[in-house]
C-alpha cells in the first residue's frame, strides 16, 4: 500500500475518558455570545476551527463573532432544550438547539459542537448548524458524466456486466409532510434510503441513516466488466459523509472498499474520493479526509490492492 500523507489518529488516555460536563462548557460558549464576550471565545476556541464550513484560526472566528454583534446590537440566544452528546476516539460532539433573536425575530437552528483536548483543556475544533450543512451540501459538485444521467435523475451504467445499460436512482425515505425536514429530523419509518434498477433482477441498495444523494458511475474499478456505483449518503447533521462504492459480484451486492471519509469542504469540483492508481495495476486510489494534529482538515490519499 502507498500512503502520501502520514496521519497518526490516536486519542491519548485522557482524551478517551468520558468528559466532565459538556453542558457547562455548551453553556459557557452560550453566555459569550449573550454577553458579547470575545475573551470567552478566545479561551474556548482551539487555534483552528472549522466554523460553518470553512477551516478559520481564532481570530478569524473572533472577527466574525465581532462583526455579528456590531451589525445586530439586540442579537441574543440561548440553548433550548436537552443537549446530545457524542463521542469518537478524537473528538466530542454536542448537538442542541440553538435559540437565536435579532431584528425583533426569534428563530430556532439544530446546532453542534465538537471538542477537542488540547494541552488538558477542552477546546471548540467545529461550529455549525444543520441549515448551514445542508447549504454546503447543496453545493457539492459531483464528477458524474450528465450524459449518464436522463430525464428522472437515473444513472446509466452497465451494473451487472451483461454488456446492457440499465439505470439506477436513490429512493429517499418518506418524511412528515407537516413538519419541517431540516428542523425535524424525523421520517416516517426509519431514515433509510435504497439504489434502486430499472433492470429487476438486480436486487436494490440499502442505504441505513440516509435522507438523500445523488448514485455515481465510477467506472469499472476493478477490471470485472461491471460499473461500480458510488453514492455520498446526505444526513441531517454534520459536513462528514462517508462515500461508499459497491460493486456487483456473485450476484449480490458488495463494499467494493471500505467507507471513504469525507467532508464536504472535500468536494470540490475535481475531487476524486476513489479512481484506478493508473501506475499500479489491480490498485485504486483513496482521498479521505481526515483531522490532522495540527487540528485541520487534509486529505489522506493512499494506494490500496482490491481483493480478488
Amino acid at each position: 500500500m502507498s500512503v502520501s500523507l502520514i496521519f497518526v489518529g490516536c486519542a491519548d488516555d485522557k482524551e478517551k475518558k468520558e468528559p466532565v460536563a459538556f453542558k457547562a462548557l455548551v453553556n459557557n460558549w452560550n453566555k459569550a455570545h449573550s454577553d458579547k464576550d470575545l475573551e470567552i471565545f478566545s479561551k474556548i476556541y482551539s487555534d483552528s476551527v472549522l466554523y460553518y464550513g470553512s477551516v478559520l484560526n481564532k481570530n478569524a472566528c473572533l472577527k466574525d463573532k465581532l462583526r455579528l454583534f456590531e451589525k445586530y446590537p439586540d442579537f441574543n440566544q440561548h440553548v433550548d432544550g436537552d443537549i446530545k452528546i457524542d463521542s469518537s476516539n478524537l473528538y466530542y460532539k454536542v448537538s442542541f438547539i440553538k435559540k437565536v433573536s435579532f431584528n425583533q425575530q426569534t428563530k430556532n437552528y439544530p446546532s453542534y459542537l465538537e471538542f477537542k483536548m488540547v494541552n488538558g483543556e477542552w477546546k471548540i475544533i467545529t461550529e455549525s448548524d444543520l441549515v448551514t450543512d445542508k447549504n454546503l451540501a447543496k453545493k457539492r459538485k459531483f464528477k458524474t458524466n450528465s450524459k449518464a444521467i436522463d430525464s428522472e435523475q437515473r444513472v446509466r451504467g452497465d451494473y451487472d456486466g451483461d454488456g446492457k445499460y440499465e439505470y439506477v436512482n436513490l429512493i429517499p425515505p418518506e418524511f412528515p409532510k407537516n413538519s419541517s425536514e431540516e428542523y425535524a429530523m424525523t421520517c416516517i419509518g426509519e431514515c433509510t434510503s435504497y439504489l434502486k434498477f430499472s433492470n429487476e433482477n438486480l436486487d436494490s441498495i440499502e442505504l441505513e441513516q440516509c435522507i438523500g444523494g445523488m448514485p455515481i458511475n465510477e467506472g469499472d474499478l476493478n477490471g470485472d466488466g461491471t460499473d461500480e456505483i458510488g453514492i455520498l449518503p446526505q444526513w441531517w447533521t454534520s459536513c462528514w459523509s462517508s462515500y461508499r462504492v459497491f460493486t456487483y459480484k456473485n450476484n449480490r451486492w458488495n463494499n467494493l472498499v471500505d467507507p471513504i471519509s469525507t467532508h464536504c469542504n472535500s468536494w470540490t469540483e475535481n475531487f476524486k474520493p476513489i479512481e484506478k492508481d493508473k501506475q499500479r495495476p489491480g490498485n485504486v486510489i483513496i482521498r479521505k479526509t481526515i483531522w490532522t494534529e495540527e487540528n485541520t482538515i487534509g486529505i489522506l490519499t493512499t494506494s490500496i490492492p482490491l481483493n480478488e
